[in-house]
């Protein structure tokens, strides 16, 4: 059989992993930047809906077993991947209204850099008028 004759592999079944992982869902062979890995689409509750997809390569595979969709969908709803936690992805900077930003640009600039000391401080009188006798 030549490559072209191949068939690739998929269907439903039990996928555990060598980091102690056991997941279900609907297994298919694809190809990622040349590399040949195993697509997990993992069940969701409702009809046709998937939970999460994930791609394995065959290296990190303990054992595939296949089974019914019915086995597959119980072993998903236990052993579900956990989403992206919040911490993971880091917090996108607030919006800045044109008024702000050429508060900011003006602060930054030298030339029109504002001094919000006041007058009457001694501090402010020592820094422009020299020590005081």
């Amino acid at each position: 059989m030549t490559d072209t004759e191949r068939k690739s592999f998929e269907g439903w079944c039990l996928l555990e992993l060598m980091g102690h992982r056991r997941l279900g869902g609907f297994i298919s062979e694809v190809t990622v930047a040349g590399a040949g890995m195993l697509k997990i689409d993992i069940p969701g509750d409702g009809p046709g809906e998937v939970y999460a997809t994930q791609y394995y390569p065959p290296s990190s595979v303990y054992c595939l077993t296949p089974c019914s969709e019915e086995a597959a969908r119980i072993v998903a709803a236990k052993n579900r991947p956990a989403p992206v936690a919040s911490w993971e992805i880091p917090r996108l900077p607030s919006r800045v209204t044109e008024e702000e930003a050429s508060v900011r640009q003006s602060a930054s600039d030298p030339d029109t850099a504002y001094d919000d000391r006041d007058e009457s401080d001694d501090d402010y009188r020592e820094d422009f008028d020299g020590p005081e006798e």
